[in-house]
C-alpha cells in the first residue's frame, strides 16, 4: 500500500519507523516546516516543498499526523486530489461544519475518510453504543508538561469544551465521540504521572463497560506510540483478506 504522509514531526516520524513492519509504504512527505520531511525522507519517501507538490503524488492513501488545524487546511483539497483521509487529529470533526463538508466532499469523490482508534481500544466495541440509549465517560491523567496547568482536576464538562481547550491532548475524546456518536463526559487530571492514562466508563441496558489504557508517552508528552501505530495497523487491516473487528 502507497501512502502520503502529511505532518513529520513526532507522530510522522513513528509512523515512517514503524511503517515497513506493518507493509505500508510511505512514498511522499510534506511538512510546513520542509527540513522536517527532509529529515524523515532518510528513512524513506519523498519530500515535498509544497503541497500541491505532495498531493499529486501516485499513493491511495494520506496520513494526517500534524494538527486539527492541517485538517481544516488541508482534508478537502486531499479528497479532491482523489485520495482517501486517515485523520489523527481528530478534534478537528467535533466541528460539524466541517464534518458535514468532508463527508459530502468524500461521497462526491468517492473516497473514504478513516478514523484510527488512536491511544485508546476498544471502539470496535464501543460503536455499537451509537444505536442504543447509553452514558459514556472518558477519564484522561496526563503529567502537566503535556497539559500545562497545575496538579488536580483541570477540566469537568463535555466533549465539545474539552476539545476546544486542549486541541492537541484530547483527540482521544473527539474519536470517542465519533465513534459512538455520543455527547461523551470528559474528565482531565494532571498528576505526575510517567503514563497518559485514559479511562472508559460506559453504561447501557445490556451492562457496562470499562476499558483502561496506559501509554508511555512519546518524545512529545502530548501523544503516544500507540496513536501512531493505530494508523499503521489500520492500513494493514484494509488489505487483509481476513479483517478481524
Amino acid at each position: 500500500m502507497r501512502v502520503g504522509l502529511l505532518g513529520c514531526g513526532n507522530l510522522g516520524r513513528i509512523i515512517v519507523e514503524n511503517s515497513k513492519k506493518f507493509g505500508v509504504e510511505i512514498v511522499s512527505l510534506y511538512d510546513k516546516e520542509f527540513s522536517k520531511a527532509v529529515e524523515l525522507s532518510k528513512i524513506c519517501g519523498k519530500p515535498c516543498k509544497s503541497f500541491e507538490d505532495f498531493i499529486k503524488g501516485e499513493f491511495d492513501f494520506v496520513i494526517e499526523a500534524a494538527s486539527a488545524e492541517a485538517v481544516r487546511e488541508y482534508g478537502k483539497k486531499i479528497l479532491d486530489g482523489r485520495k482517501n483521509l486517515v485523520i489523527l487529529s481528530t478534534a478537528a470533526l467535533i466541528d460539524e461544519d466541517l464534518l458535514k463538508k468532508l463527508r459530502r466532499k468524500a461521497k462526491e469523490v468517492g473516497k473514504k475518510i478513516y478514523i484510527p482508534s488512536g491511544a485508546i481500544v476498544g471502539l470496535d466495541g464501543l460503536s455499537v453504543l451509537k444505536f442504543f440509549e447509553s452514558k459514556i465517560k472518558l477519564i484522561t491523567r496526563k503529567n502537566p508538561k503535556a497539559l500545562g496547568r497545575n496538579l488536580g482536576l483541570i477540566f469537568k464538562g463535555f466533549v465539545k469544551d474539552a476539545v476546544k481547550k486542549f486541541p492537541r491532548n484530547l483527540n482521544v475524546a473527539a474519536t470517542l465521540s465519533l465513534a459512538t456518536g455520543k455527547d461523551v463526559e470528559v474528565e482531565v487530571f494532571a498528576e505526575n504521572l510517567e503514563r497518559n492514562i485514559h479511562e472508559i466508563l460506559a453504561k447501557w441496558e445490556f451492562g457496562e463497560i470499562y476499558v483502561r489504557v496506559e501509554n508511555v508517552p512519546s518524545k512529545n508528552v502530548k501523544s503516544s506510540h500507540l496513536a501512531a501505530l493505530s494508523v499503521l495497523s489500520l492500513l494493514r487491516n484494509l488489505e487483509e483478506e481476513v479483517v478481524v473487528w
